[in-house]
């Protein structure tokens, strides 16, 4: 996580905390409660789906070098053997990735219902 991920989710995360705190003064303050989580989750949403794109489109070639290894190392396989048969192991190397687009993406579906519930929280006044 870079500092300005960090950096932007604590003010964010401090500025909704504080006017939770403040509710009691003026509900209307739970609006802008509201508005800060709304923004921290759509804010979160966008870099993961960099993150994601990053992460299984463009360094597709590097990890597959590394499971590549691992498979060398771990699996009692040669590496003729996977040179003669590169098919199936990009299959089972494609398998060990679905796993990390599923959990990448429940984060994102997670994080778009947290931004659709405070959206309903605004418009209904429920507080």
């Amino acid at each position: 996580m870079k500092k300005l991920d960090l950096l932007n989710s604590l003010i964010f995360g401090g500025l909704a905390l504080v006017f939770l705190l403040f509710k009691f003064i003026w509900v209307g303050f739970v609006y802008f409660a509201c508005i800060c989580l709304v923004y921290l989750c759509v804010y979160w949403i966008v870099i993961l789906i960099f993150n994601y794109k990053e992460e299984f489109f463009d360094n597709f070639d590097e990890k597959f070098k590394l499971f590549y290894a691992k498979a060398v190392n771990f699996m009692n396989v040669t590496s003729a053997d996977i040179e003669n048969n590169p098919k199936i192991y990009i299959k089972k190397f494609k398998k060990t990735l679905l796993k990390d687009k599923a959990i990448e993406i429940g984060k994102m579906l997670v994080l778009l219902s947290l931004t659709i519930t405070f959206v309903i929280c605004m418009s209904t006044q429920i507080f």
